[in-house]
């Protein structure tokens, strides 16, 4: 079994916590190590639940047809991130002069394009509650990459446990990136990245 598309999609669905990370980071906001665990293992969790169903409709359908439905949904979703990406840096462009605050319900998209966090209670710390609602936001946000590498064949098991460690290491890169210089560069680059990979991941099953 090849492990390498496996391992490349656990790193691509995970570069959504290096901005993540990146955000606290240059806000000064911490995140512990139970905080980081907590929120790794429930996206690890939403990551399996998507790609379990993904490979139940797999029993469903004959494997061929879900492996090139898989693969071109992964082709698609790479595409719309990198779509999605214009469209973020152009909003943020027009945000800069705009007052930052803290937000008092978590979207995805708040810390990304708003420059917004989840320390709802502005004390420095991310929280149990605040993290659980910032896992479900990443989850969320996962949720058609799991189903679709699921449908084109890649290990749930192996993608998975990459999905976990990935999490936990990449989220404290993006903290210390953003006390650094190199924060504007990676967390400019990342869901290019990401995309780029997604796309390769697609076609990569295809052949």
């Amino acid at each position: 079994m090849n492990i390498i598309p496996s391992i490349l999609l656990a790193f691509s669905a995970s570069l959504d916590s290096l901005i993540i990370g990146i955000a606290y980071g240059i806000k000064k906001i911490r995140i512990g190590l139970l905080i980081n665990f907590i929120i790794a293992l429930i996206v690890t969790f939403g990551t399996f639940i998507s790609m379990i169903l993904g490979a139940v409709v797999s029993e469903l359908i004959p494997a061929i047809i879900t492996k090139y439905i898989g693969s071109i949904l992964l082709i698609c979703i790479g595409i719309w991130m990198l779509f999605d990406c214009t469209i973020r840096e152009k909003i943020k462009i027009k945000k800069e002069n705009s007052s930052k605050e803290l937000i008092e319900s978590l979207c995805y998209d708040e810390i990304i394009i708003n420059d917004k966090t989840a320390d709802t209670n502005g004390s420095g710390n991310i929280e149990i509650k605040e993290a659980i609602t910032l896992a479900l936001a990443l989850s969320i946000n996962n949720f058609a990459l799991g189903l679709s590498a699921s449908m084109s064949g890649l290990s749930v098991t192996i993608t998975t446990i990459f999905t976990f460690l990935f999490s936990i290491l990449i989220l404290v890169i993006g903290l210390k990136l953003g006390n650094s210089v190199l924060s504007k560069i990676f967390g400019k680059y990342s869901p290019v990245l990401s995309a780029i990979i997604i796309i390769l991941m697609g076609v990569f099953q295809l052949i």
